[in-house]
């Protein structure tokens, strides 16, 4: 860890917690403006940005600390999207807007008029908290486009995930706040979500580790602490495991993207790993909580609503399973071993 990523970390180590201890009091959420004007002033969303830009310059490995923290501490306010965004947006030549913006896969893209409709189902902070930045096809090119929720066409709220407030929204051209022609914008946008997913899933599996350990040792039975049994023990190692190998696997992404790596590959590994990580690992978190975990006024389910919904976000285990195999069919059985080793 070099000089600017120490003291990155001790930013948000300073940052986040506070901002997380409000949303863990029996499912309350914390204020969203006062909270978003502390990361604001932090410039943390400009990391990604190049000096010139007004950024820090940040490599994909001072990125992946702030992925990572965000899953970690349950964040309940889009930095980590704002980051992505903000990058993309300024790669296509976009303005980039001093706001909250989330990512979210378009559903759907119908003509209207002289404009489009677009449809994006289950988006995060899209009940008007935040811009959202998407990308689809339409008449043979593709383009990215940021859109400001809060003008939404239609909004249906959905069940909050954790924290995060959720919306299926249909847009028009009287929400479109930019866009452009970009090629390959779709699945631009796919390996960058399923990257940022995928490193938070590292993050919210380590913040669950800790409250199940934390819960284990201080929880009796049968005159000694639920941490002293070998089964317990056991299905903790297997869930350190699981931890360690999903933060793995994103850290060799984003590596993969600041050396010119195969990008491609490790961001479907990374995604895949994430996703295949969280049916074992929360089905014992949960287990090792007993009642207790499965409550609104107890942590654990901020780290692990967030889990399910995430696995099956920017691509889902078939999805990356599928692209994973055919990638690999296509480069031949001989070129597998050294992609992998580097």
């Amino acid at each position: 860890m070099n000089e600017q990523q120490r003291m990155l970390t001790d930013t948000i180590e300073r940052l986040f917690p506070d901002l997380a201890a409000h949303e863990r009091g029996h499912g309350a959420r914390p204020d969203f403006g006062a909270g978003w004007e502390r990361v604001r002033e932090l410039a943390l969303c400009d990391l990604l940005l190049p000096e010139g830009a007004g950024g820090f310059g940040g490599s994909w490995q001072d990125a992946r600390i702030l992925m990572h923290a965000a899953g970690e501490h349950a964040l309940a306010l889009p930095v980590a999207e704002t980051m992505l965004a903000r990058q993309l947006l300024q790669d296509a030549g976009i303005a980039v807007p001093d706001a909250a913006i989330t990512l979210a896969s378009c559903s759907a893209v119908q003509a209207q008029g002289s404009g489009l409709r677009v449809e994006l189902r289950n988006v995060p902070w899209g009940t008007g908290e935040a811009c959202v930045l998407t990308a689809f096809a339409h008449e043979g090119g593709e383009y990215l486009a940021l859109y400001d929720s809060s003008a939404a066409r239609h909004c249906r709220r959905r069940d909050a995930v954790g924290a995060e407030p959720r919306a299926d929204l249909e847009l028009d051209e009287s929400a479109l706040v930019a866009s452009c022609r970009r090629e390959n914008a779709r699945d631009t946008l796919l390996l960058r979500g399923a990257l940022l997913r995928a490193t938070q899933a590292g993050g919210a599996l380590a913040g669950a580790l800790a409250l199940t350990i934390a819960h284990v040792n201080d929880r009796v039975q049968f005159g000694r602490a639920l941490a002293k049994f070998q089964v317990v023990q056991h299905q903790l190692a297997l869930l350190a495991e699981e931890t360690a190998a999903v933060s793995c696997a994103a850290g060799a992404a984003c590596l993969s993207l600041d050396t010119a790596g195969d990008t491609e590959l490790a961001i479907a590994c990374a995604k895949l790993r994430a996703n295949r990580a969280v049916h074992q690992a929360t089905s014992i978190a949960h287990q090792m909580h007993g009642a207790i975990g499965f409550t609104r006024e107890h942590a654990l389910h901020h780290f692990t609503q967030r889990l399910w919904a995430w696995r099956s976000e920017f691509g889902n285990d078939r999805y990356w399973a599928g692209r994973l195999g055919r990638e690999v069919a296509r480069a031949g059985a001989q070129a597998l071993w050294p992609r992998i080793t580097g």
